[in-house]
């Protein structure tokens, strides 16, 4: 039987909420609550440095900002658009790509 890891789903990444609690989540929920926590915390710089770097390239490439406009708009939201996201998800896993 071959294992499996969802980077999208299960927890893995260290953040820091809001009000203080240190938990694990995946992807998919780092960025769905992303504007309910304090940061990504990891005991290794680099670490931390790569999730950071990892998860702006796939908002990148999952919301297509064009323009400076368009990242103002983005960050006016408050939240990531999760329809958006998922939409980027499924035409990953349709095209074959897995998390």
């Amino acid at each position: 039987m071959k294992a499996s890891f969802s980077v999208l789903d299960q927890a893995w990444i260290p953040v820091v909420s809001l009000d203080g609690e240190e938990k694990f989540l995946g992807i998919r929920q780092v960025l769905e609550h992303a504007h309910e926590l304090r940061e990504i915390s990891s005991a290794s710089p680099l670490e931390e440095y790569s999730v950071y770097r990892f998860l702006g390239l796939f908002l990148m490439d999952a919301l297509r900002p064009e323009t400076e406009l368009h990242i103002e708009d983005l960050l006016d939201a408050g939240r990531f658009d999760m329809k958006q996201v998922e939409a980027y998800i499924a035409l990953c896993e349709s095209e074959g790509v897995s998390f």
